[in-house]
């Protein structure tokens, strides 16, 4: 098991870039401090979405659900 892995992970809404194909998230890597894009899954676009907006901070685990 890959450490951090099912844990709580922290991302804030300021992460989250709105594309013409969709979200993405944007994070620094911890171990050579690059900076990463990845793409979000339609599932968790709705979630993000769903979240109210005065929100700055969403908490989800790596593994498993929301």
């Amino acid at each position: 098991m890959k450490p951090g892995y099912g844990r709580p992970t922290r991302l804030h809404r300021n992460q989250i870039e709105r594309t013409p194909q969709g979200h993405r998230i944007r994070i620094r890597t911890n171990k050579r401090k690059r900076t990463a894009t990845i793409p979000v899954t339609p599932a968790m676009a709705g979630l993000i979405d769903a979240t109210p907006a005065d929100r700055v901070l969403i908490l989800a685990v790596i593994a498993g659900g929301p």
